[in-house]
């Protein structure tokens, strides 16, 4: 019996690895469509601070319009593939519910029917077949979720590599052309884009907690909040950067304070990387920006990595899924055909029995589970957070404000 109880294990195991995988996901997701309407909002450095290099001002400018178009032709392509997984996934798990107890019935049919004394080999081999007919099923759906998730694999390959890879490597070549003599300006780049990360990480945090955790999966994308981060990476000049972008930091700062968060680290770092920021001239103002733009570049890149490696592992799981109830099936086989011992052949029987009663468990968790991370319309809000709002202020806000599907902001002209 020791093999018939690590075939259970080992699908429990593979269906617990899509459950938790399916999280990563669709929280890896979101994110990504976070930093895309980040991008979203950026605008062309202005010609007056690079006036003494206009080449490197058309390179930016050139990257800028390559970041919109890959804007466009995710939201157009990938972001329905991706969105739609959790559903599909979803379908894939209530069908197989549906087959596991079909197959279960059968086999406690099976069971009484030797428990009776009296086997015809026929009559069991037909219980046979039965069960394993609906085991095939199952062995054919989780099959066909790991060639659809191998075939969204593929897509993000090909998106990133011809993409997102090719544009990083772009911005990368612009930044090292342009060298200044001072370290401060590497030094004042790394202080922004932590306080970008440290902005993020707290705005997430914050939301989540406000909106109960689902701003993660089903909630909206915050375009206001958001906002004050794409605002670091957009209108071009030092003014921008020192005054409207660290203002804005300011004012989510004191957002967050009646919300028990570390509003006051973030308030001090944005105190002062403000004045360091007041001594950087325009052109370096705008290619600090640039900057931080690759950062959220990079962030995407990220993003979208996470999201194939999640599905990497969870087409692996699928198909120990189909292969786990191969071998059940071989195992239903040996016990109609080659066992003799009767009392062998039922054990066989209230084995693999148990096997399907803890997979019918199993797969009735992960659809809940699956069913709450299904995005059926992912929103971008326009919501306003003021400083001192408190927390029922900020869901109150959240609710009311104007929202935007997510494709219809992101293909706006």
């Amino acid at each position: 019996m020791t093999k018939i109880i690590n075939l259970r294990n080992n699908i429990l195991n593979h269906l617990s690895t899509i459950q938790a995988m399916n999280k990563e996901y669709a929280t890896a997701f979101t994110e990504t469509n976070l930093y895309f309407v980040n991008l979203k909002e950026l605008d062309s450095p202005t010609k007056s601070d690079f006036a003494h290099n206009p080449k490197t001002l058309d390179e930016i400018c050139q990257c800028y319009s390559e970041i919109m178009n890959i804007s466009g032709i995710y939201t157009d392509t990938l972001y329905g593939q991706i969105r739609r997984r959790p559903g599909l996934c979803l379908n894939a798990l209530l069908n197989i519910n549906d087959d596991l107890c079909y197959a279960q019935k059968v086999i406690n049919e099976a069971i009484n029917y030797i428990n009776r004394g009296i086997i015809n080999k026929d009559t069991l081999e037909g219980y046979a077949t039965s069960t394993n007919d609906f085991l095939g099923v199952v062995i054919g759906i989780a099959y066909k979720q790991k060639e659809d998730i191998d075939r969204l694999i593929a897509n993000l390959e090909k998106f990133a590599s011809e993409y997102i890879n090719t544009l990083n490597e772009n911005m990368n070549q612009i930044l090292k052309d342009v060298n200044f003599e001072s370290i401060d300006y590497d030094n004042k780049l790394q202080e922004l884009i932590d306080l970008e990360a440290q902005l993020r990480k707290e705005i997430n945090e914050n939301i989540a907690a406000v909106v109960g955790g689902a701003v993660l999966t089903s909630f909206c994308l915050v375009a206001a909040i958001v906002g004050v981060v794409a605002a670091v990476v957009s209108g071009g000049g030092s003014l921008v950067v020192s005054a409207s972008v660290l203002g804005g930091i300011a004012a989510i700062g004191g957002t967050m304070i009646p919300l028990g968060f570390s509003s006051y680290d973030l308030y001090q770092s944005k105190q002062d990387l403000e004045k360091t920021l007041a001594e950087i001239d325009g052109y370096k103002a705008d290619l600090l920006e640039f900057g931080v733009i690759k950062s959220e570049i990079e962030g995407v890149k990220s993003k979208l990595s996470s999201v194939r490696n999640g599905l990497t592992i969870m087409a692996d799981a699928w198909g120990g899924v189909s292969d786990g109830f191969k071998e059940i099936q071989t195992e239903i086989y040996n016990a109609t055909i080659e066992t003799k011992n009767a009392n062998e052949n039922i054990a066989i029987w209230c084995e693999v029995y148990t096997i399907i009663e803890n997979c019918i468990t199993k797969v009735s968790k992960l659809e809940e589970d699956v069913k709450s991370l299904i995005v059926s319309n992912l929103k971008v809000s326009k919501a306003k957070i003021e400083i001192g709002m408190s927390a029922e202020q900020v869901k109150e806000a959240l609710e009311s404000s104007e929202s935007i599907d997510f494709k219809d902001y992101m293909l706006a002209v």
